[in-house]
């Protein structure tokens, strides 16, 4: 139906074990120690460094056997279990004396070391058994997995904890897919500066980690990469202030504008669904904000197809300030306003870095959208429509 709508077809492979499964199917080494996730019990981990590849290949290549006659855009995978560093691998690696001898040298000396090795690790894995057989069917096709991103020591991506990841690159994967939900899951982070929650508070907080995750990985987006976060407007985690696990309507339609004018290529708009505590009203609210956002921006499309990202700088999640964000194309810029505080204010803007012009954008709680021409004059712009 999609091919013959002249839409495109996009995979998604949800299986959160994939790789786990796959990788040390074989494996004759394992080393034992306890995992937080199984309320400290003792597990039986497998030894990393023994992971193959072609299993996991061979699975991919069964899987898109069907479609190989297809026009497919992009394979996506949800693979998020091992390879990583966290709930007790590290020590079980490290106290194993059969398994510690097959790391290289120094990489179980520190946990920072085995963080950049599982995250190196996990992107090759990838890249072997994901993207190798995804690319050999669809030469053009994007291809990327859950949680997938690129850091660099220079502009380190962050986490929804504000944590700078390690350097780390895509290998043949060619999508990062970093991850920006709205989340009651980070917010005890946050919320140590704040003396009582309000929704108001919590969703200033919200937008300022997802455009952060979002702003970082944009830094390290390199040609032949594209950028499809997966994003959220809610994803319960436990009890724990979880009636602040979603960010409202009008935060969350800004979060959409202001990250489709940092440089990302498209939305994967991911829903818990009922099971997770959202409901299906809400479920059909996220997807028409972030459905109202694009209708709004389709009104310019070169932007998107061609502008580049103006402002990669992430606002403060304890202390609300004005937003802004940009794409530039040739003479025009298209720019996206917010002020979170009340009443409206103003920022100062250079649009273009070897220009003497500097302009005075005015910003308001409601936002707002304009063009700024070569000239300096500034053209304002409500859903499409200029005034």
């Amino acid at each position: 139906i999609l091919a013959e709508a002249d839409q495109p077809i996009y995979l998604l492979i949800p299986q959160a074990d994939f790789l786990e499964h796959h990788a040390w199917k074989q494996s004759k080494v394992w080393a034992h120690g306890s995992d937080a996730r199984l309320r400290g019990r003792l597990r039986r981990w497998p030894c990393l460094p023994t992971a193959q590849t072609s299993s996991g290949a061979k699975s991919i290549q069964h899987l898109l056997k069907p479609f190989q006659n297809a026009e497919v855009s992009g394979v996506f995978g949800d693979f998020e279990g091992l390879p990583n560093p966290y709930n007790g691998i590290y020590t079980a690696q490290k106290n194993s004396a059969n398994c510690s001898g097959l790391y290289p040298h120094g990489t179980l000396g520190n946990f920072n070391s085995f963080v950049h090795y599982t995250f190196n690790l996990k992107n090759r894995l990838l890249s072997d058994m994901l993207a190798e057989p995804v690319l050999a069917f669809f030469p053009d096709a994007l291809v990327g997995n859950y949680k997938s991103y690129e850091s660099s020591k220079k502009t380190p991506f962050y986490d929804e904890s504000g944590t700078a990841r390690p350097p780390c690159q895509l290998d043949r994967l060619n999508v990062m897919m970093p991850r920006a939900y709205a989340s009651n899951g980070y917010l005890r982070h946050y919320l140590r500066w704040w003396a009582n929650p309000t929704q108001a508070k919590v969703d200033w907080i919200h937008l300022a980690v997802q455009i952060k995750i979002i702003s970082s990985a944009s830094q390290n987006k390199n040609p032949g990469t594209s950028l499809v976060p997966f994003i959220s407007r809610k994803v319960v985690k436990g009890k724990n202030l979880s009636q602040w696990a979603s960010i409202s309507s009008g935060f969350y339609r800004e979060l959409v504008r202001h990250v489709l004018l940092r440089g990302v290529d498209g939305l994967y708009l991911f829903n818990a669904g009922p099971k997770a505590g959202v409901t299906a009203t809400e479920s059909f609210e996220s997807v028409e904000d972030a459905r109202a956002v694009y209708d709004e921006l389709l009104a310019y499309p070169r932007f998107l197809q061609l502008g580049e990202p103006m402002n990669l700088k992430w606002p403060r999640p304890d202390h609300p300030e004005i937003v802004w964000s940009g794409l530039r194309l040739a003479d025009r810029c298209l720019i996206r306003t917010f002020a979170p505080k009340d009443g409206p204010g103003q920022i100062k803007i250079r649009p273009w870095p070897n220009r003497p012009i500097e302009v005075t954008v005015p910003a308001s709680a409601e936002g707002q959208t304009a063009i700024i021409h070569s000239d300096g004059t500034i053209e304002r712009v409500d859903h499409g429509r200029a005034k």
